[in-house]
């Protein structure tokens, strides 16, 4: 039983980390853009504090703005949607 269970949280728990990877890609750019830009150091880090800012800002908003009952119900399925007979 523990090892289904497992199983479940298996693609939730790679799409959390794909997200997490994903929401730092544009990081390896900022040093071009800086180079293309002419920009100043202090420019580079406020852009990047800037970026921070706002994907935490978008995770508060659109996570409040998710349907609670949809969440209930989702956690209480298993992976091919049937209900859990034992929670």
């Amino acid at each position: 039983m523990k090892t289904a269970r497992r199983r479940g949280l298996l693609l939730p728990a790679s799409m959390i980390a794909s997200f997490l990877a994903s929401s730092s890609a544009p990081t390896p750019l900022y040093a071009t853009y800086a180079d293309r830009l002419r920009s100043s150091p202090i420019t580079t880090t406020t852009v990047f504090g800037a970026y921070a800012v706002v994907v935490l800002a978008a995770l508060l908003v659109l996570g409040r703005a998710s349907d609670p009952a949809d969440l209930m119900r989702a956690a209480h399925q298993d992976v091919r949607g049937a209900p859990c007979t034992n929670p």
